[in-house]
Order: structure tokens, then sequence, then C-alpha cells
């Protein structure tokens, strides 16, 4: 395996020893003589788990025994915690027993959209039938329906929305 640097250096990878996975290199040219090591592995065994009902699982380099580590859990599908009254989803490691939860969001079960006002605008409001969540959309333009007198007041008459029952009243 040949080595050539950006500034022409040359040198072919050695091992110091023959128990460990260090490596130098000297460059070819006189001249410089420049000195790299580094530490390479090329025999690995496989991976084995740790313990019978761990996911830590372990490998060692055949040369030198270094080693290293990996968790590599065995999940089950995600389901509901709750089927009737939570959106949150769960799974179990079928290995250790490890429990992970996500609040799935794509899977609310919406009512139909209610209408209400904020700061003088109608907004749409979707509520989950599961887990209560509440969906607020863009506001909306207001329906208005028609005019008509004031109960209370002769001189004025009042309109509704028709999606957030906002009132807007006028003087006749």
């Amino acid at each position: 395996m040949g080595w050539k640097c950006l500034l022409g250096h040359k040198g072919q990878w050695y091992y110091i020893s023959a128990t460990d996975c260090l490596q130098e290199r000297i460059c070819e040219r006189p001249e410089c003589r420049k000195r790299q090591t580094r530490s390479r592995h090329l025999s690995w065994t496989d991976w084995q788990y740790k313990e019978t009902n761990s996911c830590e699982q372990e490998r060692f380099c055949e040369r030198c025994r270094d080693e290293e580590n990996q968790t590599v859990h065995s999940w089950s599908s995600w389901r509901y915690k709750h089927p009737e009254g939570d959106c949150t989803e769960v799974r179990f490691c079928q290995r250790c027993e490890k429990v992970e939860s996500r609040l799935n969001l794509g899977s609310h079960q919406y009512s139909q959209q209610e209408y209400y006002v904020f700061s003088g605008q109608c907004y749409t409001e979707k509520v989950c039938q599961r887990c209560n969540y509440k969906n607020f959309t863009m506001r909306k333009q207001h329906q208005w329906g028609e005019w008509f007198a004031h109960p209370q007041h002769a001189s004025q008459l009042i309109r509704l929305c028709g999606r957030c029952n906002e009132k807007e009243t006028q003087s006749l």
C-alpha cells in the first residue's frame, strides 16, 4: 500500500509489532524522513452479546485485543399505550425490556372543526377525541350573517359570525 502526500512524500505502512495494531510509515525521501503513526485494526471478531438479557454487544481486534462496544435493541412494533384515551405509543425491546414512548401526532382522531374568536379574528380548533390534543389552525375571515334588530337596543342592528358567533353591532 503506497502513500504519497501533497508534498510528494512516499512511504509504506508497517506494523510496529506483531501483537498490536499500531502502524508507522516514514517518508522514503532522504531529505525528509517524515514519520507518521496510526492505529489500524484489520481483523475483528463477530459482535457478541455481553449478557443474555442485555443489548450491549462487544467485539475484539484479533491482533491487539482492543475492544469496541455497541447497543443493538430488538424493538417490537409501536402500539398505543392506552388505545382509548391517549395518542402516546410505546415499544419494548424484546431482549432487555427497555421501553420507548412517543406522541404520535399523525394519529390523532380529530372531531369536527370548532370556531372561536381570538383578538377579533375567527380561528378554527380541532380536538383529538382520543387524547384531547388541540390543534389550532390559521385564522379565517368571519362569515357574517344577515343584519337583524338588536333584541335589547331598538336603535341598533346586530349580526353574528356563522363560524364563531362573534357579534357585530351597527347604529341605525
